[in-house]
């Protein structure tokens, strides 16, 4: 698992496998009430909670789905994979690669807002194909990240599956619940 500590602001989260791609970040009044913007392999996610601040991104493959005891929102959402050299979760400001680059100067890099932890993270490995991302927002501490209080963190469980679906698994009070459905672009 790779845990980093990461600064949110202007409202979005996105998971991509492809070139950063600024009209695919556009909200419309249908994606700002549903918190989501989807294409196949770029999310773009409300990450409910207003302002600037920092939180704990934990990141990892998964064979099964775990619900946080602390999660406030929990869902599957279809992602593919399709460029492992771009496949990165990023905040307006931060950047974190989920693929391995060893060309990379790892301290350069951090001082520009980008990380690579799976240079570091030998068991962390994806692979092209299709995945059901299980994204959750937490609120409360967990004994996976150094913090002596309570705080906003969020989970990013990566599962193969073949066929992934769109699932809300925790009704919540943001405006998802299991009669949600995706918006697709």
């Amino acid at each position: 698992m790779i845990a980093v500590r990461t600064f949110v602001s202007q409202n979005q989260i996105v998971i991509r496998s492809a070139g950063k791609k600024p009209e695919f970040e556009q909200w419309t009044a249908k994606n700002r009430e549903m918190g989501m913007i989807w294409h196949p392999g770029y999310i773009v996610l409300d990450p409910l909670v207003e302002g600037s601040f920092n939180a704990f991104f934990l990141i990892k493959e998964a064979d099964t789905i775990h619900i946080d005891q602390n999660s406030q929102r929990s869902a599957l959402i279809p992602f593919e994979i399709t460029d492992l050299n771009e496949c990165c979760i990023s905040t307006v400001s931060e950047i974190i690669f989920l693929t391995r680059n060893v060309t990379v100067d790892l301290e350069r890099e951090k001082k520009r807002s980008r990380f690579y932890p799976v240079n570091t993270a030998s068991d962390f490995v994806l692979e092209e194909g299709t995945y059901v991302l299980h994204f959750q927002v937490c609120i409360g501490w967990s004994a996976e990240f150094d913090s002596d209080t309570e705080e906003v963190y969020y989970r990013f469980d990566f599962i193969k599956e073949a066929n992934p679906e769109f699932k809300v698994l925790i009704d919540d009070d943001y405006g998802w619940n299991s009669s949600t459905s995706l918006i697709k672009e």
